[in-house]
């Protein structure tokens, strides 16, 4: 199952808020803002520890690989964000009124779950890598 961090509701509340003393305009800019606010609370910082580029043991063998898994899910939370304030463009130029709300909602809660799909999918990637050193040690 996955979960969504803000529901529904709570962006339909805080969208319906912002639109009653302001223009449709500056309501997609403001769902714009609240998309590339989301993409940074979910990506993950550059670690602290150089990183190598190739090593031999499996503890330097698997910073690398989880390294590339988080350039990774940085990148699809970077790709979702850019989809979504792409599409929150055609909010305003498409709809009006509580159409334009439904609009925003819609592409809000859809880039919270498809940062969630990018979450599961890191996850994912992260077990496979710590796998891969150790079975490529094993070849060894």
């Amino acid at each position: 199952v996955v979960q969504v961090q803000t529901s529904e509701e709570a962006f339909q509340q805080e969208f319906e808020a912002y639109a009653a003393t302001h223009t449709q305009e500056e309501l997609v800019a403001y769902a714009q803002q609240r998309v590339l606010q989301i993409a940074q609370s979910e990506l993950e910082p550059e670690p602290n520890v150089p990183i190598p580029l190739e090593s031999d043991d499996i503890p330097s063998c698997i910073r690398a690989r989880k390294e590339a898994c988080r350039r990774g899910y940085n990148g699809e939370i970077f790709s979702n964000a850019a989809v979504g304030v792409g599409i929150l463009a055609g909010c305003a130029v498409g709809t009006a009124g509580t159409g334009t709300i439904f609009c925003v909602v819609f592409v809000v809660v859809g880039q919270q779950f498809a940062n969630a799909g990018s979450r599961e999918r890191h996850g994912q990637c992260e077990l496979t890598a710590v796998q891969d050193c150790f079975d490529q040690q094993d070849v060894r």
